[in-house]
């Protein structure tokens, strides 16, 4: 199981950031964690004026093995 976790960041200083995990997984499959984070992603640019996606990652959660 896979989570897709994105980092957000304030786009004027670039320096004020913040994790985002997403609430609708875990996901079986890493493609399609990383489409959901990539999702994520595009929800932050046409949602949150003035912050910026700039990195995502797919994660196995603590215990949990591949």
């Amino acid at each position: 199981m896979f989570e897709a976790w994105i980092l957000v960041c304030l786009a004027p200083t670039m320096q004020q950031c913040f994790p985002a995990q997403d609430t609708y997984g875990p996901y079986k499959e890493e493609q399609v964690c990383i489409e959901r984070a990539q999702e994520m992603q595009q929800q932050v640019i046409d949602n949150i004026p003035m912050h910026i996606p700039v990195a995502y990652q797919c994660i196995i959660p603590q215990g949990e093995g591949v």
